[in-house]
């Protein structure tokens, strides 16, 4: 019995392991969404990628390139961001830069109850492709 116990806890552990993010294709009213979602699109360039403190999460260090939309943005700025892939997080380098899809979040106090109120938090990764789709509809239609 002991035996089975064992076992089906680690196929479980290891079925969730497994397990992945699946974007479903963007189309261009799901990108137009996305977009309009988003508090603030910027382009940016990784500044600092950091683990975060205080079980906060990871945070990144950004310089502001250019602004798709939004306002009062300084020149750099902080965001927390979910970096399991698996959760659909993202994956950035330092040093490169990306367009960037966000939840301004700068209204938000911080708390152990809130750990989001860096400034910004950037959304999920099938949203940061669906955003990009939209941008590049936009310099199509240019």
């Amino acid at each position: 019995m002991i035996r089975f116990i064992l076992y089906t806890l680690f196929m479980v552990m290891i079925s969730g392991a497994a397990m992945a993010c699946t974007c479903v294709q963007a189309t261009t009213d799901m990108a137009k969404q996305s977009y309009d979602d988003a508090d603030v699109v910027i382009n940016a360039t990784i500044i600092n990628n950091s683990e975060g403190w205080n079980g906060a999460g990871a945070l990144l260090k950004l310089k502001i390139n250019d602004i798709f939309k939004g306002e009062n943005l300084p020149s750099e700025i902080m965001a927390n961001y979910n970096n399991n892939t698996a959760a659909c997080g993202n994956n950035f380098n330092e040093g490169q830069d990306y367009n960037l899809g966000l939840y301004d979040t700068r209204s938000l106090i911080l708390t152990d109850a809130n750990t989001r109120g860096y400034g910004f938090r950037i959304m999920i990764s099938c949203v940061q492709s669906q955003i990009q789709y939209h941008l590049n509809n936009i310099k199509k239609d240019k």
